[in-house]
């Protein structure tokens, strides 16, 4: 697959360089060993990308460019969920039919047996499945992909007399349906499913519904289809220098191993703020889009969407999602306003503090909104909050915290 040509950013103006200016003192201040970052506008005359940065290094010694692909941790989770709608349009799965008559093994909540779990209860994280950290963690391949097909690792997870079975630590106490918990592997299992309904892999799905269309090349959820040497790897920053942690590889690897530039994130993105379509690809009816970018039960979360969050910065409306992995953080989140849309994409190989990854963040959104035609929206100033990052979840659970 072909790359696209990249349209060449804007004439660098003094906002810009003041710009990246600002983010380069940011990465200082918060140890932020890479960073690359794009900001798109609907209502740009001349091209939808108004702002492209690249920054620090992608290991030592290896700057930080264009084709720079990085993990983007949780923001995997909106592909994830467009390769899962596509299914449901293709009618090979239905959002409230019960998951299990698409499995080739059976899913059931341990406490609610009777209660079915469906894909939608699967994209909005209130299937009452819950994430076992000891298995998830244990079983973490370094430098590799997780070595067992997604349906195999399922199966050992989630069905009774499974190497790795637990009815305490993979399902909460609450009922499918009931109550929104954040769950990585009901995202995989969601994965699997349009896996099992088409009797294609997920990754075959991914790569032949989005990423071949859309012109994605060197896109993908598996390390092994990667050139590593293209790879931001992640790091730690400890005792005044940088420690790269490795390449990670996960049971439920859809939703949260792929791996990606700005410069081709950005057309998903845009095919998503265009209703499904971009540069003559569709990859959702317009139909669809609204309804994964619905709230979907307010009275269990007013920010849960399919797979996407519906959040509020400063008041004003975004869609998109962050992530957070070892070493990795993204961020990637659109404002809908017809001809003023615009977008933000941030992807960093570390993981600085809520305050200089908010920081970052802001100054990429104002830059957005500055742009966007006819746009008047005031300065925001966002607080992010990465409640949702792999490593926070997993030590929430162990100190039993309520997530």
């Amino acid at each position: 697959m072909s790359s696209p040509p990249v349209p060449p950013p804007p004439a660098t103006l003094p906002e810009d360089r003041a710009l990246d200016a600002s983010i380069s003192d940011a990465m200082a201040r918060g140890h932020v060993l890479g960073v690359s970052a794009s900001v798109v506008a609907l209502g740009n005359s001349a091209s939808p990308v108004v702002w492209q940065g690249e920054f620090g290094e992608a290991a030592p010694g290896r700057p930080v460019t264009a084709e720079t692909l990085f993990q983007v941790a949780s923001v995997s989770k909106t592909v994830t969920t467009v390769v899962v709608l596509q299914q449901v349009e293709a009618g090979a799965i239905s959002l409230d039919a019960p998951v299990n008559d698409v499995l080739p093994f059976q899913v059931h909540h341990p406490r609610y047996p009777d209660r079915s779990i469906t894909v939608r209860h699967l994209l909005t994280h209130s299937s009452g499945l819950k994430d076992n950290w000891d298995v998830l963690e244990s079983t973490t391949a370094s430098n590799a992909d997780f070595h067992l097909p997604l349906g195999e690792s399922l199966r050992k997870l989630l069905v009774p007399g499974g190497e790795w079975y637990s009815a305490k630590k993979s399902f909460s106490k609450s009922a499918p349906g009931s109550r929104n918990r954040y769950s990585n592997v009901g995202m995989a299992l969601a994965a699997y499913a349009a896996e099992a309904a088409s009797g294609r892999t997920f990754e075959t799905l991914a790569a032949d519904g989005i990423f071949v269309p859309l012109r994605m090349s060197h896109t993908s959820f598996r390390l092994n289809d990667l050139r590593r040497d293209l790879i931001a790897e992640p790091h730690e920053y400890k005792r005044s220098s940088y420690v790269a942690l490795g390449h990670h590889g996960y049971l439920d690897y859809p939703a949260g191993t792929l791996r990606v530039t700005p410069t081709h994130l950005r057309r998903f993105l845009l095919a998503i703020m265009r209703g499904g379509e971009y540069d003559g690809a569709r990859i959702l009816r317009q139909a669809t889009v609204n309804e994964m970018l619905r709230v979907q039960d307010s009275s269990l979360d007013a920010t849960m969407c399919l797979g996407w969050f519906q959040e509020q910065f400063s008041g004003v409306k975004m869609f998109g999602h962050d992530g957070g992995d070892p070493g990795v953080s993204a961020e990637m989140w659109f404002h809908p306003n017809g001809q003023n849309e615009f977008g933000v994409i941030l992807m960093m190989n570390s993981e600085p503090s809520d305050a200089i990854l908010s920081e970052i963040l802001n100054l990429l959104i104002n830059k957005g909104s500055s742009v966007a035609k006819g746009g008047h929206i005031r300065e925001l100033h966002v607080t992010r909050n990465t409640s949702r990052s792999r490593r926070l979840l997993a030590a929430r659970s162990r100190s039993h915290e309520d997530i």
